[in-house]
């Protein structure tokens, strides 16, 4: 806490060691991050420690954010929240992320339900660029259904990730749903082991397939009851 009009925050005694390291963390991270110079990433111009606390300098950017699309084209109940093509250029920015995982260890990150991979719930789990791109497969899932997925834990209890992406065919091809299938695997091999192997895969020159729900996908879809997105 920080009480008004202080510059220094205090820290209870035996979180002393804890905030030491979530600062080292913040630091590391803000030194790789203004190594990255790319369109979709905000630019660190700084940072700098100082009265207990780590600043990080950052361009200031305005606009809407994605959840503020995601929010107005559901309200206006639109059969596609993204375009596909639009899908597909979000992910790019992912390759740039991946330069933090070379560069720094990280402390174990606080997570979203929805958008952490099984492994981040596993206290001595390997996290690497597949834990992010589960994330990015997440982040796809809402662009395409308006609302986030179950959260790992959930998942692994009872998925219904495939039955959530069927209501999608013929709206978008079977190959962005596949790869959302893909991004999203609960075992983490079964995923794009890099950011790169996933554009590659991206930049392929395969034909878009389209192919509408199955009579069984039908069935389980009309009995599961839409849910709702949380803000």
């Amino acid at each position: 806490t920080r009480a008004v009009g202080e510059k220094k925050p205090t820290i209870a005694p035996e979180k002393t060691s804890l905030y030491r390291l979530g600062l080292k963390s913040f630091f590391e991270e803000g030194r790789a991050l203004a190594q990255i110079s790319h369109d979709s990433v905000v630019r660190v111009l700084n940072f700098f420690r100082e009265n207990e606390t780590v600043y990080m300098v950052m361009n200031l950017l305005e606009g809407a954010s994605l959840q503020d699309f995601v929010l107005v084209a559901r309200s206006l109940k639109k059969p596609k929240i993204f375009h596909e093509s639009t899908i597909y250029s979000l992910i790019d920015f992912g390759a740039a992320r991946e330069v933090i995982n070379h560069e720094i260890n990280f402390v174990r990150p606080m997570y979203t339900p929805g958008f952490a991979a099984p492994e981040m719930y596993r206290r001595k789990a390997e996290l690497g660029p597949w834990t992010d791109i589960y994330a990015i497969g997440a982040c796809m899932f809402v662009c395409m259904l308006g609302y986030p997925p179950n959260a790992a834990p959930q998942r692994l209890e009872k998925d219904r990730l495939s039955l959530a992406l069927s209501k999608m065919r013929k709206i978008y091809s079977d190959n962005l749903i596949e790869m959302v299938e893909w991004c999203m695997a609960l075992d983490p091999l079964a995923r794009p082991q890099s950011v790169y192997s996933l554009v590659k895969e991206l930049d392929s020159d395969a034909v878009r397939r389209f192919s509408e729900a199955s009579f069984t996908d039908k069935l389980q879809t009309s009995f599961t009851p839409d849910r709702k997105a949380a803000n």
